[in-house]
C-alpha cells in the first residue's frame, strides 16, 4: 500500500510539471550511458572527487533494459524513493511498532515537495545516500536488539559496516551516521558494541563497502578529504555569521523540509504555513524527548534518543559547511529519515486523542500544500524561457551541427538528449562554463568549425564583440537560442583559449576616476588603494574581468604583476564602481610606476586593448 501511495503521488508531482530535467541530471545519464556503452566505470561522478556512482551504474542496467530516456531516468530514481519510503517504514516498524512505522510511512508517501523533488532529480546521490542510510539505521536497530538479547550479530555488524561504507563513498554528508549509531550503542549494550570481533567486523564491513573510495583516493592524493564539500565555514570565505545562517536555517531551510515553503518558490505554501511547520517540528522533537525520558522500556527510550540526535546533528552538519544553501536544502535531506519516525511516535503518544487528528491535519496540509505550490520546473531547464530539448536537438540535427558550444544548462541536455549525436560542451560566464565530461570537451574542441548555441547575457556579450570588432560570423535563430556559426580561425582559437567571451572593450569604455592610496610604501610591506572607475560597456563585466595592476619598475625591468580583485558589481553603462585593491611592493626601493588596471583572464590587460590605465608614481621605502 506504501509503494503504491508512493508511486501516485510522484506520479502526480511529475505530471504536474515540477521536476525538471536538467543538465544536473543529465550528466548522470550520460556517466549511465559511458557505463552501459563504453564501459567505463568511474568511482565518483563527473567533475567532482565525490558522489559515488551508486546510481549512474543504476541507470546503465535500467537504461540497457529500456532505453535512455528521461522517463527512464526518471522511474528509476522513483522506484529508489519508494523502496527509501519502505526502508524508512522498516527502520520506524523496528524502532517503534507496526502503527507508528504505516504513519511514518504515509508521511513519506505523502510527503513534502522537497522529499519528491530531490528524490527523483537526486543529482546523482542524495537519494542513493538516504536509502543506504535508511538501511544502516535499520541494521544498527537490529543489532541492538540482537545484543540485548544476548545473541550473536556476526552478519548485521558486517552488513552494518558494508553499508556506513558504501553511503561514505556515495556522499560524505553521510558522516551524519555516526551520531545516531553511536548514541544507540552507548546508551545500550556498549560492552559488546565495542567488543574487538564487533568493531573488526564492523571495520571489515566498510572497507569492503567504501572501497572505490578509499581505491581512488589512494591513487590521487586523497582528493576527496580536499573537496569543498568538507571545506568549514569561515568569514574567511565570504560565509554569512552563524546567527545569519541560523536564521536562514529556520526561514529557508526547515521550511521547505517540511513544506512550509517549496524550494525555488517565492511564496509559502499557504498563509501561516511556515509558523506551522516550526510547530510541527518542534512538537516532534518534544515528543521525542518526552519518549527519550518516558519511553515503555529502555529500547524505545534509547531508539527515540538515536532519532532526535539525527535532527540535531544534521542542521550543525549544514551550520558547519561552507557549501550549504538553504534555499536548496539539499544537505538537510537526512532530517527525512528522523522526521517519518518521530511523526510516527508522535501521533499515537500524544493525548488527548483528538490533538492527533491535528497533528495528521496540520502534516498533512504541509505536505499537499508544498506539492501544489511548487513552482513549474519542467520546461525551463535550459534557460529563463520555456524550450522542448527534443525539439532542440531535431533542430540541431536538421542543420548538419554534430558539436556545439552551449551554456552548462543547456550542453549536457543536448548530448543526453541526442545520444551522442550532438557533442556539446559548456561555455560562457560564471556557472555557464562549468565542464564535467572532459570527453564531450575534448571532442568539441576538436571541431574544426566551432559553432556556439547562446541566450541570456552570453548571447549578448558575444553580439556585442563580434559586432563592436567588426569579426565575420553567421547567426541563426533555433527556439529561443542563436546559434553564431562560421566565425574565422582566429576569433574561433580566441574564445577557445580563454573559455570566456572576452570583454567587447574598446578605447573610452573604461573612465579612470580615482586611485587613492599611500605614494610611498616600505618594501615588500602591502597597503590598500581605494579605486574608482565607470564603465561605458552595454554589457556588466564578466566574472573573468578583475582588478588588478602592475608594478613597472623604474630600471626599465619586465612589469610585476600583482593578485587580483573580483569585481562583484553588476553595473551597467555609466555606473561607477568602487573597490579596495591590495598592493604589495614587492620591488626594490626607488621611484616607480604603479599601474592599475583591469585585466581580462587568458584574453589581455584592458591597456592592451588600447584603453589607458590608472598610473601612480609611489616611493618604495627600504
Amino acid at each position: 500500500m506504501l509503494a503504491l501511495v508512493a508511486t501516485g503521488s510522484i506520479l502526480t508531482f511529475e505530471l504536474r510539471g515540477r521536476v525538471p530535467f536538467s543538465s544536473d541530471q543529465s550528466i548522470i545519464a550520460l556517466i549511465g550511458l559511458d557505463i552501459l556503452e563504453q564501459g567505463k566505470h568511474p568511482v565518483f561522478c563527473y567533475g567532482s572527487e565525490y558522489g559515488g556512482t551508486l546510481e549512474p551504474h543504476l541507470l546503465a542496467a535500467t537504461f540497457g533494459l529500456f532505453g535512455a530516456t528521461p522517463l527512464v531516468f526518471r522511474a528509476t530514481l522513483a522506484a529508489l524513493v519508494v523502496a527509501l519510503v519502505l526502508a524508512v517504514w522498516a527502520t520506524t516498524r523496528r524502532a517503534f511498532g507496526e502503527r507508528e512505522a504505516l504513519a511514518a510511512g504515509l508521511y513519506l508517501a505523502l510527503g513534502p515537495s522537497f522529499f519528491f523533488y530531490k528524490g527523483v532529480t537526486s543529482d546523482g546521490a542524495y537519494t542513493s545516500l538516504l536509502l543506504l542510510s535508511a538501511l544502516a539505521l535499520l541494521f544498527a536497530l537490529r543489532i541492538d536488539a540482537r545484543l540485548t538479547r544476548g545473541d550473536k550479530a556476526t552478519i548485521d555488524v558486517l552488513a552494518l559496516g558494508s553499508l556506513l561504507g558504501a553511503a561514505w563513498w556515495v556522499h560524505p554528508l553521510s558522516i551524519f551516521l555516526s551520531v545516531p549509531i553511536a548514541v544507540l550503542a552507548l546508551s545500550g549494550k556498549w560492552r559488546a558494541w565495542l567488543s574487538p570481533r564487533h568493531l573488526g567486523l564492523l571495520l571489515a564491513g566498510f572497507a569492503v563497502g567504501d572501497f572505490p573510495w578509499w581505491w581512488h583516493n589512494a591513487r590521487h592524493g586523497w582528493a576527496s578529504l580536499k573537496a569543498p564539500e568538507l571545506a568549514a565555514a569561515t568569514a574567511a570565505q565570504g560565509v554569512d555569521p552563524l546567527g545569519e545562517r541560523v536564521a536562514e536555517l529556520f526561514r529557508l531551510g526547515w521550511n521547505i523540509v517540511l513544506g512550509g515553503r517549496s524550494t525555488w518558490a517565492l511564496s509559502t505554501s499557504f498563509p501561516g504555513s511556515t509558523l506551522l511547520a516550526v510547530a510541527l517540528l518542534a512538537t516532534l522533537l518534544v515528543f521525542a524527548l518526552r519518549e527519550v525520558r518516558r519511553g515503555a522500556n529502555g529500547e524505545r527510550r534509547r531508539n527515540a534518543a538515536m532519532f532526535g540526535s539525527i535532527l540535531l546533528t544534521v542542521p550543525l552538519l549544514n551550520l558547519s559547511v561552507a557549501r550549504t544553501d538553504f534555499i536548496d536544502p539539499r544537505y538537510l535531506l537526512p532530517t527525512y529519515l528522523a522526521l517519518a519516525p518521530l511523526f510516527g511516535l508522535a501521533l499515537f503518544a500524544i493525548r488527548p486523542r483528538p490533538l492527533a487528528g491535528l497533528l495528521a491535519a496540520a502534516a498533512l496540509a504541509l505536505n499537499v500544500g508544498s506539492q501544489w505550490t511548487a513552482p513549474q520546473l519542467a520546461g525551463h531547464e535550459g534557460g529563463r524561457f520555456d524550450v522542448d530539448g527534443t525539439r532542440l536537438v531535431a533542430q540541431l540535427e536538421a542543420r548538419g551541427v554534430d558539436t556545439v558550444y552551449a551554456s552548462y544548462w543547456t550542453a549536457y541536455r543536448i548530448a543526453f538528449l541526442s545520444r551522442g549525436k550532438v557533442a556539446a560542451s559548456p561555455f560562457g560566464t560564471e556557472t555557464n562554463s562549468f565542464v564535467r565530461d572532459l570527453a564531450l570537451q575534448a571532442r568539441v574542441d576538436a571541431s574544426a568549425h566551432p559553432r556556439f548555441l547562446l541566450t541570456g547575457s552570453d548571447r549578448r556579450r558575444l553580439a556585442e564583440l563580434l559586432e563592436r570588432r567588426g569579426l565575420p560570423h553567421q547567426r541563426a535563430t533555433i527556439g529561443g537560442y542563436t546559434l553564431f556559426s562560421d566565425l574565422d580561425e582566429k576569433t574561433a582559437e580566441h574564445l577557445r583559449g580563454c573559455r570566456c567571451i572576452p570583454a567587447a572593450a574598446s578605447p573610452g569604455d573604461i573612465d579612470w576616476l580615482d586611485a587613492k592610496g599611500p605614494d610611498r610604501i616600505r618594501q615588500n610591506a602591502a597597503a590598500t588603494y581605494t579605486v574608482r572607475f565607470r564603465t561605458h560597456l552595454l554589457m556588466p563585466l564578466s566574472n573573468n574581468v578583475h582588478l588588478s595592476y602592475r608594478w613597472r619598475p623604474a630600471d626599465g625591468s619586465a612589469s610585476i604583476e600583482g593578485g587580483r580583485v573580483s569585481i562583484a558589481s553588476k553595473a551597467m553603462r555609466g555606473a561607477t564602481v568602487v573597490l579596495d585593491l591590495p598592493v604589495v611592493a614587492n620591488l626594490p626601493p626607488g621611484r616607480h610606476r604603479l599601474v592599475i588596471d583591469l585585466v581580462d583572464e587568458n584574453v589581455d590587460w584592458f591597456e592592451d586593448l588600447g584603453l589607458p590605465p590608472k598610473a601612480l608614481d609611489v616611493v618604495v621605502e627600504p
